[in-house]
């Protein structure tokens, strides 16, 4: 596992098993006060493991209890879902788009 100590205290788990950093709106969805009988409270899993009751493997959880064999990935989840422009320079980030119509600009190159 990549460990990051100024990291968030959580990471994602995606539906694939991938684990990836917090977005800074997930990181406001998780501070917010929530009551225990709040519908909209965040799921949190309790191991890497654990599923929800549809089984599937996605969530919340501890960065502590990612396996050690598993990355934490960089994403810019939110710059994509607004469509705003963003660029990929940091290797070993997660990129995922949503279909749609793209255009892509390379600077540089072989």
């Amino acid at each position: 596992m990549e460990t990051n100590n100024d990291g968030f205290e959580y990471v994602y788990v995606e539906i694939d098993g991938t684990v990836r950093e917090l977005d800074k709106g997930e990181i406001e969805y998780l501070e917010t006060k929530f009551e225990p009988s709040d519908g909209a409270r965040p799921y949190i899993k309790s191991s890497y493991n654990q599923l929800t009751p549809d089984k599937k493997i996605l969530g919340f959880l501890h960065r502590d209890k990612v396996p050690e064999n598993i990355k934490i990935s960089k994403t810019e989840l939110r710059f994509l879902e607004l469509r705003f422009p963003f660029s990929i320079h940091n290797s070993g980030q997660i990129i995922e788009l949503p279909v749609g119509i793209y255009s892509v600009k390379v600077l540089g190159g072989w």
